[in-house]
C-alpha cells in the first residue's frame, strides 16, 4: 500500500467481506480487545493497562488526545484486577473528576496496535534492534538481570557491542518506552546467552551481514539456484558475530560456504538467529544443522484428465500439488500437502532450478507454456497428446484440446512436463530433487544453512 487512498480501499473490501466496519489503523479498547494479549509480547492488555495507572502515566484516547487516571487508593486497580470481558467497559476517572470507559482509549501499539503503512516494518526494526542491545546487556551482566536493570545508562555501557539498523538513542527510547517487552527481551535474551556462551557483538543489518549474503547471492547465481530468496537460504532476523570473523573471506561454493558457516557456528564465532516466535514461553531449537536430510522418493502420480492440476505422492507421504494459481495461465507452483495441513509453496522457477541441477532435464517456462497454450500450433498440440497419454495416462483429441481455457492448458502443460521428467529420471536424481522440493516448500531446504531459532 503505497498511499491512504490504498488504505481505505482495502479498508472498504474488508469491511464489505466481513459484514463490519474494518480499520487498518490502531482501534479502541473495546471490552473484546481489551480482553486479549498483545500478540507480540504475549502479555494480557489488562495488566498493560493496570501497569500504566499503576506507575501514573497518561493513556491515548481513541479520538486524540490523552487522559490520566487518577487511583490514590488502588480501588480502580483492584476492579481491573477482578475484571472479564462480561462486565463490559470500566469507567475511568482523572483528578478533576472527568469520566471516561476504557473503550474510549486507543489500541495504541504498546496494546499491540498497528501503525497503518509502513508500520510494521518500522516496528520489526526497532524490536530486533532492541533485541540486540539487550542482549549485549544480559552478556555483560548475566542471567540475573531484571527489568530494573534495562535504565538507559546501562544499555548505553554495551552500545559499542550492536551493529543494527536503528541509532542507539531510538532503540534506548523504543525499551524504556515499552515496558510491555521487557520479560519477553530479557527472556530472549536468556536464551541466547546461555547459548553462547562467550562474548560477540549482536548484529541486524549491518554491512558485514550483507557481506554474508553477498557470498550467497553469488553462489546461487554460478551454481543456478534459481529464485530462493535470502530467507529461504538463512532466515536469520540478527547475528551473533565473534570481532575475529569480521575480516574473514567467504567460501564460493555452496558446499563450501554452508561447511563454513557450520565450523563458525559450532564454535560460537558467528551464529545466525531466527527471532521467529517471541514471548514468556519461547525456546530456541539449532536448524539445518544436519546436511544429510532424510531423503524422499517418487510413489505415484495422480492425474485427472478434467482438472488443471497434477499430483506428485512422495515416499514420505506428502503431496505436491502443481498448477497454475491464477486464471490466466500464469503463476505455476506446486503446493506441498502433508497429511493434516499445507506446508507451503515452491514456485515455477524455483521448481524447475531444483529438477535441471538434479539432472533431470530442463521443464518449460511459464512464459514457454503459456505462449503455447496462447497460440496452440500443430506441433505444440501434437507434444501436448502425447504428453497426456504416456504421462497423464489419459487421451485427449486435437478439438478437445482447443475447447479447453489456456489457463487449463498452460497449467496442465507444465505439471505433465514436471512428471515427464521425473518419470524418466534416475531413481538417484528423482530421490534427490523430491527431497529437495519437499524440504524446500517445507522452509528447509537441503540449501539451507544452519542457524538459531528462537520460537
Amino acid at each position: 500500500m503505497n498511499n491512504a487512498q490504498d488504505v481505505l480501499l482495502l479498508e472498504s473490501l474488508l469491511s464489505e467481506f466481513l459484514g463490519e466496519k474494518f480499520n487498518l489503523e490502531e482501534t479502541a479498547l473495546t471490552p473484546k480487545e481489551l480482553s486479549k494479549q498483545n500478540s507480540k509480547s504475549k502479555k494480557e492488555r489488562i495488566d498493560i493497562l493496570i501497569d500504566k495507572i499503576k506507575n501514573n502515566k497518561p493513556l491515548e484516547l481513541d479520538k486524540g488526545g490523552t487522559f490520566l487516571v487518577h487511583d490514590p487508593n488502588g480501588s480502580k486497580v483492584a476492579e481491573l484486577e477482578a475484571w472479564n470481558v462480561s462486565k463490559g467497559p470500566v469507567t475511568l476517572q482523572d483528578k478533576e473528576g472527568n469520566k471516561i470507559t476504557t473503550s474510549k482509549l486507543k489500541k495504541t501499539e504498546e496494546f499491540g496496535g498497528g501503525k497503518g503503512s509502513g508500520g510494521g516494518a518500522a516496528q520489526t526494526n526497532q524490536q530486533e534492534s532492541a533485541q540486540c542491545l539487550v542482549n549485549a546487556l544480559v552478556q555483560k551482566l548475566g542471567n540475573d538481570i531484571t527489568p530494573e536493570d534495562l535504565t538507559p545508562e546501562n544499555l548505553k555501557s554495551v552500545s559499542n557491542k550492536i551493529d543494527t539498523t536503528s541509532s542507539v538513542d531510538s532503540i534506548i527510547e523504543f525499551i524504556t518506552t515499552h515496558e510491555d517487552w521487557h520479560d519477553t527481551l530479557i527472556h530472549t535474551a536468556k536464551l541466547i546467552n546461555e547459548f553462547l556462551g562467550q562474548d560477540v557483538e549482536f548484529h541486524r543489518g549491518s554491512s558485514f551481514v550483507d557481506t554474508i549474503y553477498a557470498a550467497w547471492n553469488k553462489v546461487r547465481k554460478e551454481e543456478n539456484l534459481g529464485g530462493i530468496k535470502n530467507d529461504k537460504w538463512n532466515p536469520s532476523d540478527i547475528w551473533a558475530v565473534s570481532p575475529e570473523v569480521k575480516s574473514i573471506g567467504f567460501k564460493d561454493t555452496l558446499a563450501e560456504l554452508n561447511n563454513q558457516l557450520l565450523d563458525l557456528f559450532e564454535e560460537r564465532k558467528l551464529v545466525g538467529i531466527s527471532l521467529k516466535k517471541l514471548g514468556p514461553d519461547s525456546h530456541i531449537t539449532i536448524r539445518a544443522k544436519d546436511q544429510k536430510v532424510e531423503k524422499d522418493g517418487l510413489a505415484e502420480t495422480t492425474i485427472s484428465p478434467n482438472s488443471k492440476d497434477a499430483y506428485i505422492n512422495f515416499t514420505s507421504g506428502a503431496t505436491l500439488q502443481l498448477r497454475t494459481f491464477n486464471n490466466d495461465g500464469t503463476s505455476f507452483q506446486g503446493e506441498l500437502k502433508g497429511k493434516t495441513a499445507n506446508q507451503g509453496k515452491i514456485g515455477g522457477g524455483v521448481l524447475r532450478s531444483i529438477l535441471s541441477r538434479n539432472g533431470l532435464g530442463l521443464i518449460p517456462t511459464q512464459q514457454e507454456a503459456l505462449r503455447n497454450a496462447t497460440d496452440l500450433t500443430d506441433g505444440f498440440i501434437k507434444e501436448f497428446i502425447e504428453l497426456a497419454k504416456k504421462y497423464g495416462r489419459f487421451d485427449i483429441t486435437s478439438e478437445e484440446l482447443k475447447s479447453k481455457s489456456t489457463d487449463w492448458v498452460s497449467s496442465k502443460y507444465q505439471a505433465l512436463s514436471v512428471i515427464k521428467v521425473l518419470e524418466e529420471g534416475s531413481q538417484e536424481n528423482v530421490s534427490d530433487a523430491l527431497t529437495d522440493i519437499r524440504n524446500y516448500a517445507g522452509s528447509t531446504s537441503s540449501v539451507s544453512s544452519v542457524h538459531l531459532k528462537v520460537s
